[in-house]
Order: structure tokens, then sequence, then C-alpha cells
């Protein structure tokens, strides 16, 4: 017969240069601030960071909620971002201490877990779903971030 043809396409060396993550313009009164990332999962919490780190703050993640009280006091972030799930206590328990504290932190809740939403609405709290958009993310971020700054 005729025989067959192959096209063999080899990866360059080295691994592939990721393209820069866009930024958005943010406000002013929306740059610089402390947020603090609760998720149990590191894939979570440091995704997070790379989406949050280019908008100019200062960016801290825990694993373990029961650091969170020692990390507020120590850090005093101008957002709390909270996943639902994880073991020991559970991100809506978290919220109910923080309303019971009458606090005035802002809460971003990012969880999988859509069931939840008007829970964590009626918490006074803020959601994006998992898995997020960056830009809806950042914008939701920039949003709460602005709304305290004008309370302030």
């Amino acid at each position: 017969g005729k025989g067959s043809t192959f096209f063999v396409q080899l990866p360059r060396e080295g691994p592939p240069e990721e393209a820069p993550m866009p930024v958005r313009q943010v406000p002013l009164a929306a740059t610089g601030k402390r947020i603090l990332i609760l998720d149990d999962e590191r894939s979570a919490v440091e995704n997070l960071k790379l989406v949050l780190l280019p908008l100019g703050h200062t960016v801290e993640g825990l694993q373990d909620p029961r650091q969170l009280d020692a990390a507020l006091a120590r850090f005093e972030p101008d957002l709390l971002i909270l996943d639902i799930m994880m073991p020991g206590i559970s991100g809506l328990e978290i919220l109910k201490m923080l309303k019971a504290r009458e606090s005035e932190l802002p809460v971003l809740v990012s969880s999988a877990y859509h069931t939840n939403v008007d829970i964590v609405r009626a918490l006074g709290a803020s959601w994006q779903p998992k898995p997020w958009q960056s830009e809806a993310l950042q914008a939701e971020v920039t949003r709460l971030l602005l709304a305290r700054a004008a309370r302030e």
C-alpha cells in the first residue's frame, strides 16, 4: 500500500510561559488592603492569592479554622474570604460567631455548595460560587472593600 504519514509535535524545552493575569482598574480606596482567606484546601488559598495580589492587597491564607481568632487579632484584615465546608467548624458557624460578636468585618463566602446562598446572605455575607471567575471575584472584593471604606 501507500503507508501512513505521522506528524509529531514536540514541546519546546522548559515550561510554557504563563500569560500574565490581567489587572483590573481598582479605585484607590480599595487597594492596599489586608485580606484573610480561610479555606481548608491549600490550592484554593493559593489560587485566591494569585487573583488578589495583582490588585495590590496583602493576602494571608489559613487552612485551619481553629487559627482564625489569632489571625484576626494579629493580621486585622479588611476582608475575610471564607469557605463553607471545612473540618472541625463550618464557615456558617464562623459567620454566626462573627455576627454574634457584631463584627464589622466584611465576609465573602466562596463555596461550591450553592444550597447555602440564602443563609450566607441572611448572615450578612457576600457570595461567590466555586469555581469562581477571576474578574467576578476581583469585582466583588473591590465592591466590599469600597463599601467598608465608605462606612469608615
